[in-house]
């Protein structure tokens, strides 16, 4: 049975539900290497480790464009968005499962999701509801990268 992890992060809660966006990198790449290759995006966009929100607008673009060009390569950047919703974890819930169905079709797997500043209290909700759209995962965590 194979492994795909899955790193989720979102943006858009500061729109109050008129745009909110789920981006999902889907790859056979451990957190590690994963971590390396996100570093090296930051020094060549020269984002450094400075919060997104910290960032100016020119060093963001840098970053995406980066992001962008290296994860569409290897067909693993995936994304959703969703407009006029507040609830905000179900529309993460069904982007990480569209991308795990897009991706995993065709094989049996075990996922490993990441997503970025989940607390430990919505975790057993999230494994539950991506059980329920038939997700097959091994671990689901937090990650703060």
């Amino acid at each position: 049975m194979q492994k795909i992890y899955c790193y989720v992060d979102e943006s858009g809660q500061d729109t109050k539900g008129k745009l909110f966006i789920v981006s999902i990198i889907v790859t056979e790449k451990d957190r590690d290497l994963l971590q390396k290759e996100v570093e090296k995006i930051e020094l060549i966009s020269k984002k450094g480790k400075l919060k997104w929100g910290r960032s100016n607008k020119k060093l963001k673009l840098a970053y995406l464009n980066q992001v962008i060009s290296i994860f569409r390569q290897s067909s693993s950047l995936r994304y959703s968005v969703f407009k006029n919703t507040k609830d905000y974890d179900l529309a993460t819930i069904v982007a990480i499962s569209k991308a795990l169905h897009y991706e995993a079709r065709k094989i049996k797997y075990k996922s490993i999701i990441y997503i970025d500043a989940l607390s430990k209290t919505k975790k057993p909700e999230y494994a539950r509801e991506l059980r329920k759209l038939g997700i097959s995962t091994q671990m689901l965590d937090g990650l703060e990268m």
